[in-house]
């Protein structure tokens, strides 16, 4: 995926290349054609232009390619949507070893029609990391509710290259709690113990088609 996106960026900027490049003009095609001028130069009227004078002018304006254009707006999305893929899959945390990936996604389970949340965290960092218990996360306009997930592994120290994967079934929430009715949008953060939080938001509720 890291080939095809860097031939894809490669190609994207040859493409941009020649769109930025001004049009060659061709050369002006020798047919003898008689000038027209006007019969008095002074009498204040235009000179007339001849045909070769004509297809000059007309071969030094740049004319937009309406083909190039789409191609090059066609090359930029679908770069952007494997950029997007990419972060999503985690693969970018692979080529910045710097960073903590911690991430979540909704998802209807095609078993028990649940909707469920998967919550990755990844150390791909060169120390090891712990990381505290995750905080479930529910939002509505302007308010919001958090739980504590509970679960023996936190606190979990992550040494470097490693990960950890949970799924929790969130649907039990809005049933459990009836005043989270209307809270649509899910989200999750976690603290660690060397004084960073993380946190993130999964698509909101109404959006999550399909199952798995």
């Amino acid at each position: 995926m890291f080939i095809i996106s860097v031939f894809g960026f490669l190609l994207l900027m040859n493409w941009c290349g020649r769109i930025m490049m001004p049009p060659t003009s061709p050369k002006p095609v020798e047919t003898v054609s008689p000038s027209v001028e006007s019969a008095d130069v002074d009498d204040g009227l235009p000179r007339l232009k001849s045909y070769e004078e004509l297809m000059t002018e007309r071969s030094r304006r740049p004319e937009s390619d309406p083909a190039s254009f789409f191609l090059f707006v066609m090359m930029l999305t679908a770069l952007l949507l494997m950029g997007y893929y990419a972060y999503k899959k985690g693969w970018l945390s692979t080529l910045f070893p710097q960073w903590v990936r911690f991430n979540i996604r909704l998802y209807y389970e095609r078993k028990s029609g649940r909707l469920l949340l998967k919550l990755d965290v990844f150390n791909n960092t060169a120390e090891s990391k712990t990381f505290m218990r995750p905080y479930l996360l529910f939002k509505k306009w302007g308010s919001g509710r958090s739980f504590v997930i509970k679960n023996d592994l936190f606190p979990l120290t992550l040494t470097p290259g490693t990960g950890h994967s949970m799924v929790i079934d969130v649907e039990q929430f809005w049933e459990k709690v009836p005043d989270l009715k209307g809270f649509n949008r899910v989200g999750a953060s976690i603290d660690t113990s060397f004084g960073k939080s993380y946190r993130t938001w999964a698509y909101p509720r109404w959006f999550v088609v399909g199952k798995i």
